[in-house]
């Protein structure tokens, strides 16, 4: 499956994973706070890939997704650099102008870390 056959599901199929509210919200700013990172990864993957894996988390609602490979790289990588950022900054909820708190986010990028580890062959 390439990421442009990856797609929100209406209603969700086996294997889909769920990017709650959260999820998106952090993954969003994960995206904003780490431009050289998007950058990078746009050489790996493409950098309509990117742009394209970045706009389904600009959302405020939550998707139904089926990853591939590509896209599971993409926010395991951005998802570990930015729990990396945070913890290196000491960023409060104070920093963030979501509404969620800097744990949620945390919480959110360990779930992204926890489900989507691109699969090892």
């Amino acid at each position: 499956m390439t990421s442009r056959e990856s797609h929100e599901l209406a209603h969700p199929a086996e294997g889909a994973i769920e990017l709650g509210r959260d999820v998106c919200c952090a993954l969003d700013r994960s995206f904003e706070m780490n431009p050289e990172l998007k950058k990078e990864l746009g050489k790996i993957v493409g950098e309509n890939e990117i742009k394209f894996f970045e706009k389904l988390v600009m959302t405020d609602d939550a998707r139904h997704l089926i990853m591939s490979d590509e896209m599971k790289t993409a926010y395991s990588q951005i998802a570990k650099r930015e729990l990396e950022r945070i913890a290196a900054e000491d960023e409060d909820d104070d920093d963030l102008l979501c509404g969620h708190t800097v744990d949620e986010h945390q919480n959110a990028l360990k779930f992204v870390l926890e489900k989507m580890e691109p699969a090892v062959n």
